[in-house]
């Protein structure tokens, strides 16, 4: 029999992956129908080694071999509808079929669903490069996959933001580092906190500071507005909500920090270390107040307003 004949194939990578692919393809085509199943081919070498397979060693063959043509005329092939097409397209997008989406909304003509999974798919697409890229070991090759997976991710970006699918077109910005971009589409969500992790990227420490705490993220806000050397903002989201920080950002680092901050320069700015020691407690203030005294022992002024406090 054609059995006896059969050889083995040499493994390839490729090939193999194609292969996979395919059979789960087939998987569906031949679970899905209830009674009968239609394959149509021109090749018939293409299909002998499962035909073969599937009319061995039977009492009654599993499958009949007849012409296409007798198919059309008994009305059982006929045109598919653009509904169907999109039907179809929308479930291969569901199961994140993408390749196969695009083909049915193509042939829809639903423009929109054409975009959304062309973007999807170049978004997959870039995915499945950024995991292979982390196993390349030829610095060449790993810098121009690099360049196209952030090639991708803007493509897919792009896509997205023609048809108005913000959120997506921000993850993709990210994705392929275009941070402001991406922070202002999620300004424009309204995902505020995702808006001030891209502004925190670019060190934009004043718009990320603002975006946490519309976000309503106290610390990440005084944080950054500290790193803006922002103080006095700082400083009263500190003093208005005490205790949502720790450690990491206490009051007496940010004023020390602040202090050395108006010092500093030609004219150091008195009125402004006054106003930074005046957020502070009876007993920190003191210890602030003596390591500026060598600074400011000629700003008597100063010194009586410490003392004042």
């Amino acid at each position: 029999s054609d059995a006896q004949h059969y050889r083995k194939v040499k493994f390839e990578h490729n090939r193999h992956s194609i292969l996979c692919s395919e059979l789960k393809h087939l998987y569906v085509a031949v679970t899905r129908p209830r009674k009968n199943l239609y394959i149509f081919e021109r090749d018939m070498a293409n299909v002998k080694p499962m035909l073969s397979y599937w009319m061995e060693n039977r009492t009654e063959p599993l499958v009949r071999i007849a012409d296409a043509h007798k198919f059309v005329s008994r009305g059982i092939v006929r045109s598919t509808t653009p509904e169907e097409w999109r039907k179809q397209g929308k479930i291969m997008l569901e199961h994140q079929y993408y390749p196969q989406a695009v083909q049915c909304f193509t042939y829809s003509n639903d423009d929109d669903l054409l975009l959304q999974a062309t973007a999807l798919l170049k978004t997959k697409q870039a995915g499945d490069m950024q995991k292979r890229l982390h196993s390349c070991v030829v610095p060449e090759q790993a810098e121009s996959m690099k360049q196209n997976v952030q090639t991708l991710f803007r493509e897919a970006g792009e896509i997205f933001l023609s048809i108005s699918f913000e959120f997506q077109a921000a993850q993709c910005f990210v994705s392929c580092c275009e941070y402001n971009k991406a922070a202002e589409l999620f300004k424009a969500c309204g995902s505020f906190e995702a808006a001030a992790e891209a502004y925190v990227q670019v060190k934009e420490h004043k718009k990320a500071a603002e975006c946490f705490l519309d976000a309503k993220r106290i610390s990440q806000a005084a944080e950054q507005y500290f790193l803006a050397k922002m103080y006095f903002d700082a400083l009263d989201l500190m003093n208005q909500y005490p205790h949502q920080f720790d450690e990491s950002l206490s009051l007496e680092k940010v004023t020390q920090d602040a202090i050395h901050y108006y010092l500093e320069g030609e004219e150091a700015d008195w009125v402004a270390i006054v106003r930074i020691v005046s957020y502070l407690s009876r007993d920190v203030s003191v210890k602030l107040e003596n390591a500026v005294k060598d600074v400011s022992a000629t700003n008597g002024e100063l010194l009586d307003q410490l003392h004042a406090r």
